[in-house]
């Protein structure tokens, strides 16, 4: 019911910023109300009068608990067929741009991943810092240390937290059995295999952190990958944070040879290339493209989004128009989901994820520039 009331409300806003600015979002929210109807009719119809949302499924609070545990699944049927990982499975996407500047890390997670007392890993950091590339490159480069199998499971069309097992059984062909839960099969599913899961985009359902430690608890030879904007705060929790990409120093310029290695120059100079081949850096541009970086803090994503407009600002010409950042940092890839295809929309993104209590904090702490102001903020964020 809240959430349908949510969804009116935001549809009916008259002022124009307050209502859906795309159709994907409205499209999100509609399929959202439709799950909450189809579980409220589950309630319903339901056999036992008793039965109560618990975690992630039903469970009736006339049980006992290990016979509530065996209750079906409100929400989603999973039709995919109960599958047995073959050696090296994977459902991996290739990335098709090279990951530049990220080997170390790379070799850092790898190596954490592979510790003994390590099962789950959060690469967080803000939006934009290529999170979901590094998490690929990984996964693709332990394929060999995980027979059963590497799957790669992305949350960025799910909001609710109810819904993430269902969206981890559909990637893995975990079948929904009669009298057992949902998060049951797929903790089945996992006893006894040596497997990695990437949980992409988790900051949007991190209600369900809790969720991941009991998988954990209950499959030995599982590990997890998540990457979030924020750390999950969950036993066995290890944070490696994503860096942005290495600057030069503005006032001391490296030769042009030495400026080539820093990942950022790097990363705009091959992504420059891809649309103008005869695009160099040389001594005309340097500076400017190098103040590029700097201005866009190291952000991979910023970095992409400047380089395609190569065409029609050079790199001097784009530092004057660096004012304007968010109206310059547009056209991203077509194929990438609209949150990568702007600044603008990867700032949109990480907005509408906070909780509006800490909005109202911060607009309290700005107006009210003493320490009565802030302490009010605080102790709203309190309640």
């Amino acid at each position: 019911m809240i959430r349908r009331l949510s969804f009116i409300s935001k549809a009916l806003q008259k002022k124009r910023r307050a209502r859906y600015q795309t159709a994907s979002e409205l499209a999100r929210d509609l399929r959202d109300v439709k799950l909450e109807l189809e579980f409220e009719s589950k309630l319903r119809t339901s056999k036992h009068p008793g039965d109560r949302l618990t975690g992630f499924g039903l469970s009736n609070s006339r049980e006992s608990p290990s016979e509530a545990a065996g209750t079906e699944h409100p929400t989603l049927q999973i039709t995919a067929p109960q599958t047995t990982p073959e050696a090296g499975s994977n459902n991996l996407s290739l990335l098709l741009n090279p990951l530049i500047g990220r080997d170390a890390d790379v070799i850092a997670i790898k190596k954490l991943l592979l510790s003994e007392d390590v099962r789950l890993v959060t690469l967080t950091g803000p939006g934009g810092t290529g999170k979901s590339s590094l998490s690929l490159r990984v996964a693709r480069e332990l394929l060999p240390e995980f027979p059963q199998g590497v799957f790669f499971v992305p949350l960025t069309t799910i909001s609710d937290p109810i819904l993430v097992p269902s969206t981890i059984a559909q990637i893995l062909g975990v079948k929904e059995e009669r009298g057992v839960s949902l998060v049951d099969s797929i903790k089945g599913f996992f006893r006894g295999r040596r497997m990695l899961l990437v949980l992409d985009n988790f900051e949007q359902v991190i209600a369900a952190a809790p969720a991941l430690t009991e998988v954990l608890t209950a499959s030995a030879q599982l590990q997890l990958l998540v990457t979030s904007r924020a750390a999950l705060h969950v036993r066995g929790e290890h944070e490696f944070p994503v860096s942005p990409l290495s600057l030069p120093d503005l006032k001391r310029l490296p030769p042009l040879e030495e400026l080539g290695k820093y990942s950022s120059v790097a990363l705009f100079v091959s992504r420059a290339q891809a649309l103008q081949p005869d695009f160099v850096l040389n001594e005309a541009n340097a500076h400017a493209v190098a103040e590029i970086c700097f201005k866009l803090d190291g952000l991979p994503l910023a970095i992409e989004l400047a380089a395609a407009r190569i065409r029609l600002l050079p790199p001097t010409a784009m530092i004057k128009r660096m004012e304007s950042r968010l109206k310059v940092l547009t056209g991203g890839a077509r194929d990438l989901p609209e949150r990568q295809q702007t600044m603008r929309g990867a700032i949109a993104w990480s907005y509408d994820l906070l909780d509006k209590r800490l909005l109202w904090w911060i607009k309290a702490s700005c107006g009210r520039k003493n320490r009565r102001g802030l302490r009010a903020g605080s102790q709203c964020w309190r309640l």
